[in-house]
């Protein structure tokens, strides 16, 4: 059995922990949704046969997109990230004041609705480019895993 120190265990620290794990939740969700849910190349290297500022092949996104404005791709990445952090001002201590405002909790499920709304539009355009112009290349497809199934 491990027995800690009370000090261990104050409050700030455990606020300070909570903070920590909040942020690190955001980060993940954001990194997510622009490496798989989306197929933006933003957090993966390069393996493309073009520089990767060509405007075939801007960077951090793929090469087929629906949308042929990049800066709604990269505003929308901005966005993403902005907004997945804006949850955790719920959890944060030193505001509660904004909790308090009559709209505070209202602003922000309204943002966050915001940010699922935006996400489906790159989510449905993400599946549309799959279907249309084939998988992405580092995608695994179902099909072609051709794994034996033990019987035992």
């Amino acid at each position: 059995m491990v027995c800690l120190a009370p000090s261990a265990l104050d409050a700030p620290h455990l606020i300070d922990l909570r903070l920590f794990f909040v942020f690190l939740n955001s980060f993940y969700s954001f990194y997510w949704d622009v490496a798989k849910d989306w197929d933006l190349t933003l957090f993966s290297r390069s393996s493309s046969p073009n520089p990767p500022s060509s405007p075939e092949y801007p960077y951090g996104l793929r090469r087929h997109r629906y949308f042929h404005a990049n800066q709604m791709y990269y505003t929308a990445i901005v966005i993403d990230l902005l907004l997945r952090c804006t949850w955790s001002f719920k959890l944060s201590p030193h505001l509660d004041h904004f909790n308090d405002l009559e709209g505070g909790i209202f602003m922000m499920e309204l943002l966050e609705v915001l940010r699922r709304w935006m996400w489906i539009f790159f989510r449905v355009e993400t599946e549309w480019v799959r279907t249309h112009m084939g998988p992405a290349p580092d995608d695994i497809l179902l099909g072609d895993y051709n794994a034996k199934i033990d019987e035992d």
